[in-house]
């Protein structure tokens, strides 16, 4: 997905990044996109947008901290292995266009 994304934006300095590992073993998306879109008809401004964007985000990164299925390989600190644990905090990224007309 990262090679997909970055490669054409970026020609000239990307190089591509190669997995350690192929295969997919966490569940399936590895990778998800939430946005509103606005063509629906009840939502006609921007900041309506944000507000609809930002309670999925919040409400999808509540759910995978829940959720006890383990997605993302780590070592263990005992054993030295690699295995699948549970999401936490600091596994999560959120990358946001602009948000140049966004007061804080």
């Amino acid at each position: 997905f990262t090679n997909c994304l970055f490669a054409s934006a970026m020609e000239l300095y990307y190089e591509a990044l190669t997995p350690f590992d192929q295969q997919q073993h966490s569940p399936i998306p590895g990778i998800e996109f939430l946005f509103a879109s606005p063509d629906d008809p009840d939502i006609k401004l921007a900041d309506a947008l944000r507000d609809i964007e930002a309670d999925w985000i919040a409400a999808r990164i509540r759910q995978l901290l829940e959720d006890e299925t383990p997605r993302i390989w780590s070592k263990n600190p005992q054993t030295g292995e690699r295995e699948l644990r549970r999401v936490e905090p600091g596994d999560i990224c959120i990358l946001f266009r602009s948000l140049s007309s966004v007061s804080l």
